[in-house]
């Protein structure tokens, strides 16, 4: 049996011709969860897990009353309150077939009060040809339910960078109205996964993995700009989709959460890790083969309204223990550029690669007391400019906008 609850304030300093306010907005949210379950293995080394669970989950959100007005400097937003419950019954298995294949199973049945019911499985093998090199499969079935914030998330608008086809809209910045979607469905999805776990050598180890992911009635917002476009030439349902009509008319704008027709993604995840009694080296990095939606290809594709989807990250960290007391830690983030398309002024540009360094370190003071502190951004990397962004003309979502940041911290065990 578990209850969590969360309440925050938060207040800032809003100036605008003159007048000074102080804004404060509300927001928390409860959950509650009460749940039995019970696991073991039989004498034929099956082992199961099996458990039933009942969840309650609330939030609300309250915009200053200036902001839901729309007087304050930023855009007018409306307040978010709602709340779901649902019902659960999972069974999974286990099952060594021989010393070198492993097979598993599970299945899962939840009923949710806002959209209904759905059953999952999990299909899955693992097999080692000896103590260095082992292959693990998984073919599996899921779904994402919607929050209570994109179920019942009110108005909060946006000044997107868009083009106007009509020519009714002088400003490059347009306003459109974001909101929640309380008839969202949950999104579907079917995953595939193939990896090999190989220890090259003492110390050495790699992990290769491919993932695929079929997801449908993803929730996402439809492309504002191609229903625009598609509007402007007479299809009357891309008009409806953004609340806009066949002449032109903007004032009601909307982009609201909805579930889209399709995500296709794949890529290939990397890990390498080498370890000795000093120090540690690992690197982690993800190319992206795939991210299709509805039929139009995003991968290695920048928009500051739609999002970002670089073809290849990585992770770089060396962790390094000077003494018993002392660590030292470098982390290397590497972002492979992308390419986007400004309507207003560039027309199509491309990002530049970007690594971002951070360094910190960790010193025990004794067996209570650890001190840590470091620098993130060391090299105080800008973040790649977009003559279209929406947010400072970037992308905050990957890029770093705050740049060289020095921070430290402290914690005591009693």
């Amino acid at each position: 049996l578990k209850c969590a609850s969360r309440e925050t304030i938060s207040q800032s300093h809003l100036q605008n011709t003159g007048v000074v306010y102080t804004e404060v907005n509300k927001g928390g949210n409860e959950q509650f969860i009460m749940a039995a379950g019970l696991n073991g293995v039989t004498e034929s080394e099956l082992g199961y897990a099996v458990g039933i669970e009942n969840r309650f989950e609330s939030g609300f959100y309250i915009p200053d009353l200036v902001t839901q007005s729309g007087e304050s400097t930023s855009v007018q937003q409306d307040p978010t309150s709602g709340d779901y419950s649902v019902q659960s019954v999972y069974v999974e298995l286990s099952l060594p077939v021989t010393d070198e294949l492993t097979v598993e199973a599970a299945t899962r049945f939840d009923n949710y009060s806002t959209f209904g019911s759905a059953v999952t499985w999990k299909l899955g093998a693992t097999y080692s040809f000896n103590d260095e090199f082992m292959l693990r499969s998984v073919v599996a079935t899921g779904f994402r339910s919607p929050s209570v914030a994109e179920l019942y998330s009110g108005n909060s608008g946006s000044f997107d960078y868009l083009t106007d086809p009509w020519g009714n809209e002088q400003d490059a910045q347009i306003l459109v109205n974001r909101t929640g979607g309380k008839d969202l469905d949950a999104e579907k999805s079917e995953s595939f996964t193939f990896g090999v776990v190989w220890e090259i050598a003492d110390g050495l180890s790699s992990t290769i993995d491919y993932w695929s992911f079929d997801i449908t009635d993803a929730i996402s917002r439809l492309n504002v700009q191609e229903q625009m476009n598609s509007c402007y030439v007479g299809d009357q349902v891309a008009c409806s989709s953004i609340n806009i009509t066949i002449d032109g008319d903007l004032d009601n704008l909307t982009s609201a959460l909805i579930n889209v027709g399709s995500q296709e993604t794949s890529g290939i995840d990397l890990n390498l890790s080498y370890r000795q009694d000093m120090f540690k080296v690992a690197l982690d990095a993800t190319y992206l083969i795939e991210f299709i939606e509805d039929g139009v290809s995003y991968e290695g594709f920048i928009d500051p309204n739609f999002g970002n989807y670089s073809k290849v990250k990585a992770n770089l960290s060396v962790d390094v223990n000077v003494t018993d007391d002392l660590t030292l830690l470098y982390n290397a983030q590497y972002i492979q550029g992308m390419d986007g398309n400004d309507p207003y002024e560039n027309g199509a540009y491309s990002t530049d690669d970007v690594i971002y360094h951070h360094v910190s370190a960790t010193y025990s003071m004794n067996d209570q007391w650890t001190v840590n502190g470091g620098v993130k951004n060391l090299l105080d990397t800008d973040p790649e400019y977009m003559s279209n962004g929406s947010d400072m003309n970037t992308d905050s979502s990957i890029y770093d906008v705050i740049g060289r940041t020095f921070f430290m911290s402290t914690s005591y065990k009693f």
